[in-house]
């Protein structure tokens, strides 16, 4: 036979055990609590997206220009024929491609005397 105390141990089990399994069945499942999102949360989260493709977009880009063995930026083809016949920006322009920088207010006369006195003549 079982003694009282043997009783009272089981069923003290037994009622923690049941009132263990109905406070989980009662208790409502609560969803985690978030803060509400503001306006501008909501324009930086879709911003930064927006902002990685289009890093991603210029960097793959560049790499295919590069890989290609091109230019990103051409360089303007130099100027031909008289140089007395340019415009003061294909003056500027020839100067510049032969490290010949000139000044920024140089009139057309002295641009024109550079490049004349710079100008290779080409032999035969």
């Amino acid at each position: 036979m079982h003694s009282y105390r043997t009783f009272r141990r089981r069923n003290w089990l037994f009622e923690d055990i049941h009132s263990l399994t109905n406070a989980i069945n009662i208790r409502p499942s609560q969803p985690d609590i978030k803060m509400p999102g503001t306006p501008l949360d909501r324009v930086i989260q879709s911003q930064a997206k927006n902002v990685i493709l289009a890093f991603a977009g210029i960097i793959t880009a560049s790499a295919v220009f590069t890989i290609w063995g091109q230019d990103i930026f051409p360089q303007q083809a130099d100027p031909t024929g008289n140089p007395e016949k340019w415009s003061l920006d294909e003056l500027r322009r020839w100067l510049a491609s032969r490290n010949l920088h000139p000044e920024d207010n140089a009139t057309k006369e002295q641009l024109l005397e550079r490049v004349k006195a710079n100008l290779r003549i080409d032999r035969a």
